[in-house]
């Protein structure tokens, strides 16, 4: 948003010609990458781990 680039229509070449048409679609597929286990830990970028699952 901040370079007037809308975020609801910008995958890169890649994804589109993958059929992913927005970042919402993107997001929705990491999502189910994730797995069910449960979340044990809510880490700060460049915190080491600590709990261990």
């Amino acid at each position: 948003m901040k370079y007037g680039q809308p975020i609801d229509r910008n995958p890169c070449p890649g994804n589109i010609r993958s059929g992913i048409s927005t970042d919402e679609d993107k997001s929705l597929g990491n999502i189910q990458k994730g797995g069910t286990a449960p979340v044990v830990d809510v880490l700060y970028y460049g915190d080491p781990v600590k709990n261990r699952a």
